[in-house]
Parts: structure tokens; C-alpha cells; sequence
């Protein structure tokens, strides 16, 4: 996990706050039909319980896929960030209280550009494809609820738009997908090293 996901870190936040002119990212229909609600966040910071949650309990076989999945995720993204700077309309949080306040740290601390692609939806995604089993169908269709319950907060909370996490699920999609075959090789070759020994 600190290999995988710490990646994603030093991507983010290392691209995050170089000086660069930035694309002012459009909201679309969707997003206008979603309005900003601060008491969003508490489903937005699920996501930072569902990665470990991920990692702890997700089959032996895919852990190293997750992984090279993250990492790709990470890559992929810091790709777009040096290519595409972007950065959204931040609106102002006036409201009082838990929530409210939570949300203007969460503002303070976090970069205000590289809106696009979305690491929040793409490592979301990613979680939920390597967690999903046939053979635990309740809790994978729970897990799933839970992804879209992250997304929709990530855009209820203007964190992101749904331009933003549309290209982060396509990213998610990618990297979990490339990862598979990367991930097989590896074990291969660790499997023959151990054979030779």
C-alpha cells in the first residue's frame, strides 16, 4: 500500500503545485444537477478508509495487480497534469459547522489544480474492480455503492466536475486493465526464481 498508493502522492502533490498556466474546466449538465453540498465530505473521505480497507482484504493473487494499478493510475495522470494543467471554479464555503469546516481544510491543504483526471475516482475504481468477487456478491454490489457514492460526493463537493471523473474512471479502467499482464509476469518470474533456488 505505501508503495502503490504513496506513489499516487508524490505525483499528485508534487505536480500539484508548480507554477503553470491552467485550463478553467467547464461544468457540464450533470454537475448542475448535483449541487454543492458540504456535508458531502463525510462520503468523500470514505475513500481514504476503502484504500486500506482494499489492500488488507483483497485476494492474495490480485494484491500485486492493485499495485501496478495504482501506480499506472499515478503515471498516467502525471502525464496529463505536465501536458494539461487544469483547474475549476472553487466555490466559496460559507456555511458553519463540522462539515463546513472539515471541507475548508480539506481546501487549504489540497492542490488547486490538476482537476483532471480525477486520482480520487480513478484509485476508487480501481479498488472496486480488484475487490469485486462473484462469490461475495453482497459485498461487492456493496462496494460498488460505495464507489458511486464517492464519486457523486467528489462532484457535490466541487472537488472535481464530471469531466474530471469521467477521465479518472477511463484512467482507472486503463490502469487496472495494463496491469493485469505486468502483474503476471512478475509472479511468473518470481515463481521460476524460486523454482532455480
Amino acid at each position: 500500500m505505501v508503495i502503490g498508493w504513496g506513489t499516487v502522492g508524490v505525483v499528485y502533490f508534487s505536480l500539484g503545485w508548480r507554477e503553470a498556466e491552467a485550463l478553467l474546466l467547464p461544468e457540464l449538465w450533470l454537475d448542475k444537477q448535483l449541487p454543492f453540498t458540504p456535508a458531502a465530505i463525510w462520503v468523500y473521505l470514505a475513500f481514504f478508509l476503502l484504500i486500506p480497507y482494499t489492500y488488507i482484504t483483497v485476494p492474495a493473487e490480485r494484491l500485486l495487480r492493485l499495485r501496478y494499478a495504482m501506480q499506472l493510475c499515478a503515471l498516467i495522470s502525471g502525464v496529463v497534469f505536465l501536458i494539461l494543467p487544469t483547474e475549476l471554479n472553487y466555490p466559496d464555503v460559507t456555511g458553519h459547522g463540522i462539515s463546513a469546516e472539515l471541507l475548508r481544510f480539506l481546501m487549504a491543504i489540497d492542490s488547486p489544480k490538476n482537476c483532471l483526471p480525477s486520482l480520487h475516482a480513478a484509485l476508487s475504481l480501481v479498488c472496486v474492480i480488484a475487490l469485486w468477487q462473484k462469490q461475495q456478491l453482497l459485498r461487492s454490489v456493496s462496494i460498488v455503492v460505495c464507489g458511486l457514492a464517492i464519486g457523486i460526493s467528489i462532484i457535490q463537493l466541487r472537488r472535481h466536475l464530471t469531466i474530471d471523473v469521467s477521465a479518472g474512471l477511463v484512467v482507472g479502467c486503463i490502469a487496472f486493465y495494463v496491469a493485469g499482464p505486468i502483474a503476471r509476469v512478475r509472479q511468473s518470474a518470481k515463481g521460476s526464481c524460486n523454482e532455480s533456488l
